[in-house]
């Protein structure tokens, strides 16, 4: 139900990549019946917006899950506005897509989980303010991403090399006397 949503380079990716069956429920119990793209570009917007916030009163009667909502359909109808007037004349260097889409989706789960809007507001000054006299606490998060995105890239050369059956890695799996089992979930 998943495809590794977290190495999408767009938002549009990351809902083809996230939670497939309600992202296809969505488009085809939502997004069509409301005209989907088919009525012009306007009003494609408009039912990606729509989409997104319905989507967000799906997980819970919160407004909390109507901003989540509305932060999604609103990255979903700028990254639609953005292929419609630049498309590939100027593409986005696609670490840097990563990356934006990245940090959006994880600020965006701040708001998913917290119980109140006061709460999201305070773990998102949290994540970027420091206070007088404290240490700053987001230095965990910038040690731990330093952690993870090397992790998280050596994970996708392995099971791509994996994929293609690539020499280098055959020779490195030989050497260390190990065998790698790729499963994609």
């Amino acid at each position: 139900n998943f495809n590794m949503p977290y190495v999408a380079r767009s938002i549009t990716e990351f809902w083809r990549r996230w939670h497939m069956t309600l992202s296809s429920w969505l488009r085809d119990y939502v997004y069509i019946p409301l005209g989907g793209n088919r009525r012009g570009t306007r009003r494609r917007y408009i039912n990606l917006m729509l989409t997104m916030l319905l989507g967000g009163l799906w997980h819970g009667a919160s407004w909390n899950f109507v901003m989540w909502g509305g932060l999604h359909g609103g990255a979903l109808a700028t990254h639609a506005w953005y292929r419609t007037k630049v498309g590939d004349r100027r593409p986005i260097p696609s670490v840097v897509a990563w990356l934006m889409t990245l940090f959006f989706v994880i600020i965006c789960w701040v708001p998913f989980r917290a119980a109140t809007f006061g709460d999201t507001a305070q773990f998102i000054r949290g994540m970027f303010i420091a206070r007088r006299g404290t240490p700053w606490a987001p230095d965990a998060v910038f040690i731990a991403l330093a952690l993870v995105v090397p992790a998280h890239l050596l994970g996708l050369w392995l099971a791509s090399a994996a994929r293609s059956e690539s020499a280098t890695l055959q020779r490195l799996l030989r050497a260390a006397s190990a065998r790698l089992c790729v499963d994609p979930i």
